[in-house]
């Protein structure tokens, strides 16, 4: 029994050696392919962080281009992975601007437009210059005479400037 419990250790420990020895064999071969793979990733690093900082570059050169020119950058500057790309689709802003509309009055029944004050201020004015007086103060009389031949026009002839609003076609002054 002794000699088969020997025979049995010496196997084992014939196999136990074997089981190390390929162990140490896979372990020395995959630290050989981490090494490799390490370089690869160090070089890939490397590549990637100068294509960055090249393109980087190419887009402070453009940049430096236009800040010198004093002129807008419209398209969209665009650094994609390790690209520089100028986005032509994109536009920073409209040229030309579209032009602004002009404004436009709400005209109502019953009040005055700016057109409308326009002349009534006109026609006192050119009241104050028969006076001979640059005050503005005029006679009840000549107020209430320009604004009856101004409700009369509105109600005979009408137009943008010379009427009245609509509700004064029936103040009787």
């Amino acid at each position: 029994m002794k000699e088969s419990v020997k025979t049995e250790k010496s196997i084992l420990r014939f196999r136990l050696v074997q089981i190390r020895n390929w162990a140490l064999t896979n372990l020395r071969g995959n630290r050989e392919k981490a090494i490799a793979l390490y370089k690869k990733l160090d070089d890939w690093i490397f590549v990637a962080q100068k294509a960055e900082m090249d393109s980087i570059e190419e887009m402070c050169i453009v940049i430096k281009s236009a800040t010198e020119a004093e002129t807008k950058i419209q398209d969209e500057l665009c650094i994609q992975f390790m690209d520089f790309t100028v986005d032509q689709s994109i536009l920073n802003f409209i040229t030309p601007a579209p032009p602004k509309l002009e404004s436009m009055e709400d005209k109502r029944d019953y009040r005055f437009t700016i057109p409308q004050l326009d002349c009534l201020l006109t026609e006192f004015q050119r009241m104050g210059q028969f006076k001979g007086d640059n005050s503005p103060m005029f006679s009840f009389d000549a107020i209430i005479s320009t604004m009856m031949n101004k409700i009369n026009y509105s109600k005979n002839f009408g137009g943008e400037k010379n009427a009245l609003p609509k509700s004064w076609n029936f103040v009787d002054l």
